[in-house]
């Protein structure tokens, strides 16, 4: 029911899939507004927009809409439940650097699949991040306590001007 080739396909006949081609060409805005338009069509079957809906999150993606990403995952998931739709949203909760919610989503993955070993490098790479974030997040708490919202400026007539000449000297 589609063409790969711009001008033969029919636009009521085709669900979007016939405009793949040009999220391969890098018309990412072009297919995703195919791809959307194809998805409103109420006789669509589940795996046609299972694939649809896949095609729309790497276009997503590759604009940088990880949200929308993540919501196409979701609704994928919903379709139909399994390790590689989970590894997928988990990956772009990672590249949103929302670590907690990818370790979710590696550990719900490796329930469907015990015996992938991409699934349990990803959950070990997961934890070193949420543990590595919580790190940081405590370190940066620890500093604003300190801080108590003043922050030493360097002033004229200090030491770290009286050594520079002409240009910054004391007034």
């Amino acid at each position: 029911f589609f063409q790969a080739e711009d001008g033969i396909r029919d636009s009521v006949a085709s669900r979007g899939l016939g405009d793949v081609y040009k999220r391969q060409c890098g018309d990412y805005v072009e297919a995703l507004t195919t791809i959307t338009r194809g998805l409103r069509h109420s006789n669509i079957s589940p795996a046609d927009q299972l694939e649809l809906l896949n095609y729309r999150a790497y276009a997503n993606i590759q604009l940088g809409s990880l949200k929308d990403a993540i919501s196409d995952y979701s609704e994928m998931f919903e379709i139909k439940p399994n390790a590689d739709t989970l590894f997928k949203r988990a990956t772009a909760h990672e590249q949103r650097e929302d670590y907690e919610a990818a370790l979710l989503d590696y550990e719900a993955a490796l329930k469907f699949d015990m015996a992938n070993a991409n699934i349990r490098q990803a959950i070990r790479r997961a934890r070193e991040l949420v543990t590595q974030n919580n790190r940081m997040k405590a370190v940066d708490s620890k500093r604003r306590e300190k801080d108590d919202g003043e922050r030493s400026v360097p002033r004229p007539c200090m030491r770290q001007f009286e050594i520079r000449g002409k240009a910054g000297a004391c007034f």
